[in-house]
């Protein structure tokens, strides 16, 4: 079952330079060596209000984070580079998740591949929800909302915490904002579960390979 882990970060804006050298040549680097783990992809928040930075780590499977070269990674704990920025991060939001729905249209691994924009939703469901809220999603709004243009795929994640995580690929952040997606919305009316949720969201933009 597909997989996948995510860290979103904010820190101030005097350490982002050190962040991105960091992340280029130490931390990246170190996950990219992890079988079954990748293709790696960073994004920086447009609009909304998860942390700035945003890394995904998608998986063919859990398994590839219960790895030897995974656990000996985890277990040799922080370098003093990483020690020294996350000292300072002002924000983390951490995830790994399985994922437990594929709208389309796109296909494979990497939920992103290819894509220049992301959409990502970190809500929290009560329990006494958690079905109704599935449903609607898998009948309703995952499919409508995968049925728009410039929609490239739509993927619903269950973190090990509970969390329910929605990761959507896109051509373009407008795609959000364009008529197509808010007739889709309309189209897969939620019955007052927005209400009873609590969500938090951002789109992002990819951010180039450094050299």
């Amino acid at each position: 079952m597909r997989a996948l882990l995510l860290a979103a970060i904010d820190l101030p804006a005097s350490y982002e330079a050190e962040f991105h050298d960091w992340y280029d040549t130490e931390h990246l680097p170190e996950r990219a060596a992890v079988p079954g783990l990748g293709p790696i992809s960073r994004w920086e928040r447009a609009t909304g209000g998860l942390p700035r930075f945003l890394a995904l780590y998608p998986a063919a499977s859990l398994s590839a984070l219960d790895t030897g070269p995974y656990r000996a990674l985890k277990a040799r704990g922080d370098t003093p580079w990483t020690a020294r920025l996350k000292a300072v991060f002002d924000r983390t939001v951490r995830a790994t998740a399985t994922e437990t729905a594929d709208y389309g249209p796109g296909t494979g691994d990497d939920p992103v591949a290819g894509a220049p924009a992301c959409a990502l939703a970190v809500t929290t469901v009560p329990p006494e929800l958690a079905s109704s809220y599935r449903d609607w999603y898998d009948t309703a709004h995952g499919p409508a909302v995968a049925a728009v243009p410039g929609v490239r795929a739509v993927r619903r994640y269950l973190a090990a915490e509970g969390t329910e995580l929605t990761l959507l690929a896109l051509d373009s952040p407008d795609v959000l904002t364009g008529p197509a997606y808010a007739a889709a919305k309309e189209a897969s009316p939620d019955g007052g579960l927005r209400a009873k949720w609590h969500r938090e969201q951002a789109v992002y933009l990819r951010l180039p390979a450094r050299t």
